[in-house]
């Protein structure tokens, strides 16, 4: 699959050669023409599967017009859903997630696949009506079939912590404009 993602990159930088190539030279005489400016795309983007963000190529680095497609193009965001949640707990207590942060199994926390650091998602257990707002610290699931892993004090809260797994409802509150500061959001 990486090798694919390559492959479209390359072939997207490539297209983005052929589309803004310079003029030929002209004579010293004539006047410069000014050059759209160029935009940086965000330092980190989410990636789908179980890596943090990672650094877009100087290659991407791409006129404002075209950055916004390819972006989405190669980093497809899941904002919301319904599926099956689960919890991890206590053997994850005190180490670092994927954010930086420790972990605090008693923290309203989760990891999620794509969401930035940082995004606050109001989960809500289907059969029950509770919901628990939780802010996006960690990376995973790491089970293909499930969509969210709460901190066990999430789990508590909505009422599922003695089935280990519940069928949720997932809404994004907000997503974070800057994942390299997220760490430091509130709750």
């Amino acid at each position: 699959m990486l090798q694919y993602l390559k492959m479209d990159l390359i072939a997207a930088c490539m297209a983005v050669t052929t589309l803004f190539s310079l003029p030929t030279p002209v004579p010293a005489t004539a006047p410069i023409a000014t050059v759209a400016p160029m935009v940086n795309p965000p330092a980190l983007v989410p990636v789908a599967g179980n890596s943090v963000a990672k650094k877009l190529p100087v290659a991407a680095r791409i006129h404002a017009s075209v950055a916004p497609v390819l972006t989405k193009a190669l980093h497809p965001l899941r904002l919301a859903g319904t599926g099956m949640a689960s919890w991890y707990g206590s053997m994850w207590n005190g180490k670092k997630t994927a954010s930086g942060e420790t972990f605090n199994e008693t923290l309203l926390t989760a990891c999620h696949r794509t969401l930035p650091f940082g995004t606050r998602v109001k989960v809500t257990a289907v059969n029950t009506g509770k919901s628990v707002i939780v802010k996006i610290n960690d990376r995973g699931t790491m089970t293909p079939s499930r969509i969210i892993d709460l901190s066990s004090g999430a789990a508590k809260q909505l009422g599922i912590i003695n089935a280990g797994v519940a069928k949720v409802k997932l809404e994004v509150l907000d997503k974070v404009e800057n994942p390299a500061t997220t760490h430091q959001m509130p709750l």
